[in-house]
């Protein structure tokens, strides 16, 4: 027995359909959208990985690159082909056969989740920039004792390389931290060093991450400098 070959007419379409998966015509895919996404499962410490919105007309849609590692957020993820825009917003994640996987839809906050009331709920966001040296120095910081109890609100200025920058009270301070005549500050090895207006190093902070400095005052005890 053998199978019933497809009518020539029948061939052709099918062979149009995959050569020529858009009409001419077609709109092109939205600026806004383009670029990196961080794909993630709505949870705290879940794994994510990053996906590739592009301009190419593809079955679907656009194309869409999903690495490898998006198989540790969805297990479908070598499925992930293309994605388009439906007619109410959505950004929709879609397979070969331009079946829907995934619908995004943009959030108050500006963040896009899956709406789906059954299965995982996923997210997507843009990467964040890493902030500058600068920026990791510059603005408010907070001194307080162990346990978190307030002791005085600093503001630092910083220059462009993170390195020195000026220091001065931006709000409350306990007792024994007002008029300590702190005017700069510079970084030396993994030290903070806080000078006085002659230059001189008035107090000193140990750096222990990247956003936690500690000292010692009188008696040993341990403060600490970090953002609020």
């Amino acid at each position: 027995m053998f199978e019933a070959m497809p009518s020539p007419r029948l061939a052709a379409l099918l062979l149009l359909l995959v050569a020529a998966p858009v009409q001419a015509g077609a709109p092109a895919a939205p600026k806004a959208m383009l670029g990196s996404w961080v794909f993630a499962q709505d949870g705290e410490g879940s794994s994510t990985c990053t996906l590739d919105l592009r301009a190419h007309p593809v079955i679907g849609g656009f194309e869409l690159s999903a690495p490898a590692r998006c198989k540790q957020v969805i297990l479908e993820a070598e499925d992930l082909y293309a994605w388009r825009m439906n007619g109410d917003g959505a950004l929709v994640l879609a397979d070969a056969t331009r079946r829907s996987m995934l619908v995004f839809r943009k959030d108050a906050s500006g963040a896009w989740s899956t709406t789906e009331e059954a299965g995982i709920p996923y997210l997507l966001s843009r990467p964040s920039r890493p902030r500058t040296a600068q920026e990791a120095m510059a603005g408010r910081w907070n001194i307080t004792a162990l346990g978190g109890v307030p002791l005085c609100q600093l503001a630092l200025t910083s220059d462009p390389r993170g390195l020195s920058g000026r220091v001065e009270r931006a709000g409350a301070c306990s007792t024994a931290w007002l008029d300590r005549g702190w005017t700069s500050w510079r970084k030396r090895g993994g030290d903070l060093e806080i000078l006085d207006a002659r230059g001189r190093v008035a107090f000193s902070f140990r750096q222990g991450d990247i956003v936690t400095f500690e000292g010692k005052v009188a008696g040993n005890q341990i403060v600490f400098l970090t953002r609020p």
